[in-house]
């Protein structure tokens, strides 16, 4: 007996695309993916590469530590990813305005077949660097997140230097706090005060 080969032909493009794939197209920096890999259980990928599995429901720990370590009313977002973060950070009444930077154009149409809304007027998505703006700040959030894609590709590999580290204090205000995704976690929440 032969496995099967499911594909589905996506109505009015002529599209063809392997079962439980709900978008994929080719970006900069690789061919974005999202699938439906289970009942309620979604995957991000570049390139075949996971960046993000989650189900509906999924919390972060890091982004509950962070919302719970300061007074988040305005919050700076390096990568937006599936959105999950970006609606975590959102359900918070506290928060004003998130700003997200988000490098990959394709990652943004990505998320929107994600069932994470982060249709919200306090969202301002920029398609750029998060490197470059997070240099130019200063003293303007009270919490960064910082959800890029694991270590080990060069557009990435900053935000885990002291470079960073320094960039970091200087865009939060006093008593803020940032928080940063680590090889496939989130849980450490770093406090960062300009006094003294």
């Amino acid at each position: 007996m032969t496995g099967l080969n499911l594909k589905v032909t996506v109505k009015g493009t002529g599209s063809v695309l392997p079962l439980g794939t709900v978008f994929s197209k080719p970006s900069p920096y690789g061919v974005v993916e999202v699938r439906n890999i289970r009942d309620r259980a979604w995957q991000l990928t570049i390139d075949g590469q996971n960046q993000m599995k989650c189900k509906r429901g999924y919390r972060e720990p890091g982004v509950d530590k962070l919302l719970a370590a300061t007074v988040p009313t305005k919050v700076f977002m390096a990568g937006l990813g599936a959105g999950v973060m970006a609606r975590e950070v959102l359900d918070d009444p506290r928060v004003m305005a998130l700003d997200i930077y988000e490098i990959n154009p394709v990652v943004i149409e990505a998320q929107k077949h994600f069932p994470f809304s982060i249709d919200d007027p306090r969202v301002t998505i920029t398609v750029g660097d998060a490197r470059r703006a997070l240099e130019g700040f200063d003293a303007q959030y009270d919490a960064l997140v910082i959800n890029i894609e694991n270590r080990g590709r060069s557009h990435v590999d900053w935000f885990y230097t002291d470079e960073a580290r320094l960039a970091y204090k200087r865009a939060l205000r006093d008593g803020g706090a940032y928080t940063l995704w680590d090889m496939g976690r989130i849980d450490k929440v770093t406090m960062e005060s300009k006094r003294g």
